[in-house]
């Protein structure tokens, strides 16, 4: 092989490269970018676990509601005892007299099953 074929093969291979950098560039940016959006909207998004409840008593001082028979939404009646739920800044405890049932939504990391304790996001009327 002499030099000008083999300087012809080179720039034709640069050539093809470069081509092929630019279509994977175009690819990239007309690609619909909604569903990674949505992905990480997704995995943001807080999740919440939902218990069911009876009002036992509020302790305004601390800000705890004590709950008796709580259990998770989908436990088939399985109650879990007597807990303390520490209710969000916007609890109305007139709303919630005891013997209330009501569906409390929680995040899963405030659940401390050695202490009975959760920290409730929202609290409703069963």
């Amino acid at each position: 092989m002499n030099k000008s074929n083999a300087l012809l093969l080179f720039v034709a291979s640069v050539g093809l490269i470069v081509v092929a950098i630019l279509f994977t560039s175009i690819i990239a940016k007309t690609r619909d970018t909604t569903v990674r959006q949505d992905t990480r909207a997704k995995a943001s998004a807080q999740s919440m676990t939902v218990f069911y409840g009876k009002v036992h008593s509020y302790e305004s001082t601390t800000g705890t509601l004590i709950v008796d028979n709580l259990m998770f939404d989908d436990s088939n009646g399985k109650p879990l005892g007597t807990w303390n739920v520490h209710v969000p800044s916007n609890f109305d405890a007139s709303k919630f007299p005891a013997g209330s049932e009501i569906r409390i939504g929680a995040n899963p990391e405030t659940f401390n099953i050695t202490e009975n304790t959760l920290t409730a996001k929202e609290i409703a009327k069963k």
